[in-house]
């Protein structure tokens, strides 16, 4: 027997997810409750987060962590990327959402990767998604090219580095896994 889901409008998520303890995400009128982190993921982020930071500090960009949602307006879905960083300066509708990423990182499971990455490759302004696995050391990274199609390069190597132009900085496969691999 199937039972019906309960539709909720954007206005009914955002007011829900305001008075909630826990992060939700939207996707076409679902609700969806996401998990805490592994400790493994932490650390990755955190080790992310830190080099980004050092990395971009002087430049005109804002890094943000897996607090701040992500709001896709045209295709009425909001999430919470593990970092986003963007280039342009946001609207001030909404002080805890960002609209307009220029990169997006996630440390994720497969089935995470695709449901998101459906939804991230149709935003104008991104320019590259760095999903990092893990459960093993191994960074797939996708670049839109200038004919906006997305070229996907995967590293596995600890010495390997992962330029971001753009930002015109580069991001260790050893320093995104210090400390957990």
């Amino acid at each position: 027997m199937l039972t019906a889901t309960k539709t909720f409008t954007v206005q009914e998520y955002l007011e829900q997810e305001r008075s909630s303890n826990e992060r939700l995400e939207y996707h076409y009128g679902e609700i969806i409750l996401i998990p805490g982190e592994s400790r493994i993921s932490n650390k990755i982020i955190r080790n992310c987060n830190i080099t980004l930071y050092n990395l971009l500090k002087n430049k005109k960009v804002e890094v943000y962590d897996h607090d701040v949602k992500l709001e896709i307006e045209e295709l009425e879905c909001y999430f919470y990327p593990d970092i986003v960083i963007t280039k342009e300066l946001e609207k001030e509708n909404d002080p805890y959402c960002v609209q307009f990423p220029f990169l997006i990182i996630e440390v994720v499971s497969d089935s995470d990767k695709i449901h998101k990455q459906h939804h991230y490759l149709k935003m104008p302004s991104l320019q590259m998604i760095i999903y990092i696995s893990h459960r093993e050391m191994g960074v797939d990274v996708y670049r839109k090219q200038n004919n906006n199609e997305w070229l996907v390069k995967s590293y596995d190597g600890v010495n390997e580095v992962i330029e971001i132009q753009g930002l015109e900085i580069s991001l260790s496969l050893k320093e995104i896994y210090e400390g957990v691999l």
